[in-house]
């Protein structure tokens, strides 16, 4: 209870104090320890115990950066655990470049971050480690004026990341981002989930994994039910929504301001290239009748909705102000405690198997 505790103070604070570099620094060192000294039961944890004692045996169904990562620390002779220390840091330190990179007000970031999806982090060692990849990689092509040399530096990333996990390839359809309008996004976004459904009906999906992964791996899963295919579609959805608000607040906020300076059009930018993003990454919900985890390639585009609110924040000098930014994260906060509410329904065991192994049966300092 008391890890749960100081972790709302942290979301607290980290949303009143937004450019804090100090909170900042104290959110990464809690981060890390909740990860590292989560109990025992937490999630996957056995089963990235067995690949890491037998890396070799699992080398054909694990993706070969990860397979590489684990080899080197095994050949290092380090355990299991100083592998999970090492492994942890990296990548939350990538996240905090990229997050610092994308906004200043990076405080409110984190806080929306520990509501969700940080317990899932935690748990899905692979992708959190390619969601933290894709979102530095974002940084280059998620701005105004881009360059041949950001879509090169784009694209090398990506594959790094799909090296930790294969989903991390779908981000290569950003790149096309600047060429299409919304309009078309919408339809590119409907013609994706047909091909992808289609891909995975027909066993190209699977076809193409296994090429890449050098062995077979199955695409195809049917055993969630149609109950956790909607829960995660409308989950999908109400975090489509979340960045939508963030989208019509900014708007809003431009016609009562009837600015047309250059921060504020470079910020239009942003935000439309933001929602296309977001409309996109719906295409998922084609494939979730057959890989229900699909779900996970909105993760890091959550991530960078919150990265958006951090920009779109106004500056607070009048007190009324304060309060107009106030409203707004506690709106998103809403927004994302439905979100982990509705994954908490999907996933009955969520509670037993990450919440407590991080918040309750925590080992740090023996508490």
């Amino acid at each position: 209870m008391l890890f749960l505790l100081i972790t709302a103070l942290l979301v607290i604070f980290s949303i009143i104090y937004k450019k804090s570099k100090a909170l900042f620094a104290i959110d990464f060192i809690w981060m890390y320890i909740l990860i590292v000294s989560a109990g025992d039961d937490l999630a996957d944890r056995s089963v990235y115990l067995s690949k890491y004692i037998n890396v070799n045996e699992w080398a054909s169904a694990t993706e070969y950066m990860f397979n590489l990562f684990m080899n080197i620390c095994k050949q290092s002779h380090l355990s299991f655990e100083q592998f999970v220390y090492i492994y942890s840091f990296i990548f939350l330190l990538i996240l905090y470049i990229a997050t610092y990179k994308f906004t200043k007000n990076y405080c409110v970031v984190i806080a929306l971050y520990f509501i969700f999806f940080f317990c899932m982090d935690a748990v899905q060692l692979r992708f959190s480690m390619a969601s933290a990849i894709s979102i530095y990689a974002f940084t280059y092509i998620y701005k105004d004026n881009i360059k041949k040399r950001d879509y090169i530096i784009f694209s090398i990333l990506i594959f790094l990341a799909s090296g930790f996990h294969l989903s991390a390839l779908f981000f290569y359809i950003f790149i096309l981002l600047p060429k299409f309008s919304i309009k078309k996004c919408i339809y590119f976004s409907v013609l994706c989930a047909i091909i992808g459904y289609m891909m995975v009906y027909t066993g190209i999906a699977d076809e193409i994994v296994g090429a890449f992964l050098g062995g077979k791996m199955m695409v195809i899963r049917n055993d969630y039910g149609f109950y956790r295919q909607v829960y995660t579609a409308f989950r999908m959805i109400i975090a489509f929504l979340q960045y939508f608000f963030f989208y019509l607040l900014e708007k809003n906020h431009r016609k009562r301001t009837n600015s047309n300076s250059g921060m504020i059009s470079n910020r239009r930018l942003l935000m439309d290239q933001g929602l296309k993003m977001n409309i996109i990454v719906l295409a998922a919900i084609g494939v979730l009748p057959f890989a229900v985890d699909w779900y996970r390639i909105q993760q890091p585009i959550i991530f960078l909705n919150y990265c958006v609110l951090g920009n779109c924040l106004i500056p607070e000098k009048k007190h009324k102000l304060k309060l107009i930014n106030l409203q707004i994260v506690l709106f998103a906060c809403l927004f994302s405690i439905v979100e982990l509410s509705l994954l908490v329904l999907v996933s009955q065991d969520l509670f037993e198997t990450i919440i407590v192994p991080l918040f309750f049966e925590n080992k740090f300092g023996g508490i």
